[in-house]
C-alpha cells in the first residue's frame, strides 16, 4: 500500500505512535520516512515538526533547527510551518 492516498498519514501515525511512547529516535525514523517517501503528501509538514520536536527532546537541538527550517520552508502557510517557526525561536532563545 505505499502508493495508496493514505500512506503518508499511516506512516505519519507510525511516528505519533513512538513519539506518544517516548521513543524518539524511532519516530525521528518514522517522521524521515513521511518526508522521504512524500514530500508532497498532506503529512509532510506535521512529519517535519514532529521529527523536530522528537530531536529536541533526545537533545540533538541541530537536528531539531534543521526540521523545523525545512517545515518553515517548505509548509510556512502551514499550522505545522508556524509552529515550527516558534521551535526555532525557542532555539535561538535558548542561545547564550
Amino acid at each position: 500500500f505505499p502508493t495508496s492516498d493514505q500512506a503518508d498519514d499511516a506512516q505519519f501515525m507510525i511516528g505519533e505512535s513512538y513519539f506518544a511512547a517516548k521513543k524518539d529516535a524511532e519516530a525521528v525514523a518514522a517522521y524521515g520516512e513521511v518526508t522521504k517517501r512524500y514530500p508532497t503528501g498532506n503529512a509532510a509538514p506535521d512529519a517535519f515538526y514532529k521529527r523536530g520536536l522528537a530531536m529536541e527532546r533526545m537533545g540533538n537541538l541541530d537536528g531539531a533547527r534543521d526540521s523545523w527550517q525545512q517545515a518553515v520552508k517548505a509548509h510556512a502557510e502551514t499550522d505545522a510551518g508556524r509552529l515550527a517557526k516558534q521551535g526555532l525561536d525557542r532555539l535561538a532563545a535558548r542561545k547564550p
